[in-house]
Parts: structure tokens; sequence; C-alpha cells
């Protein structure tokens, strides 16, 4: 995914809070652009998210791509679960 290399601005494959923060502006602008308009997640909304999705490799400071990809299929069957 180019964002997230785009993002990864130590080149370490770790998105930091800050890191996630860019990568998160970069998604919704894409979004946006694709369809014309997006809800704009807040920054306490992507520390939390960062927060959360950080803990998916113990003993890991930072998300990596396949972190971010898991969280994606988690937070969307807790959204389907929510709504039905």
């Amino acid at each position: 995914m180019a964002n997230f290399e785009k993002s990864d601005e130590d080149k370490d494959g770790l998105l930091s809070q800050g890191e996630f923060q860019i990568f998160m502006k970069n998604i919704t602008e894409k979004f946006k652009e694709r369809t014309g308009g997006a809800v704009q997640p807040s920054e306490k909304d992507n520390e939390v998210t960062w927060g959360a999705t950080n803990t998916l490799t113990s003993g890991v400071e930072g998300i990596s791509l396949a972190d971010y990809k898991l969280s994606r299929v988690i937070y969307r069957q807790l959204m389907m679960e929510i709504v039905a």
C-alpha cells in the first residue's frame, strides 16, 4: 500500500502515532477524491484507533501494514454485528 509506505517517514515498516495521523489523513483525502465525501476522523479518533491497533502485535511499538489490514477486518466485523 503506497500510502502506508509514504506515511512511514522513518522507513522502519511501522507507523508511529504521528505517522498514523498522516496515514489516516491521506486515506480520508483519497476516499473523498473517489467518492466525493467522507467522515473526517478527529485526531482523538485516530489516537484511539492507533492505540487499539498497536496491541495486535505484542512487544512491538508501532503499526505494521499487516496490523492495519487485520484491524480493518476486525472493525468491519464489529460494525456488522452492531448494525445487525
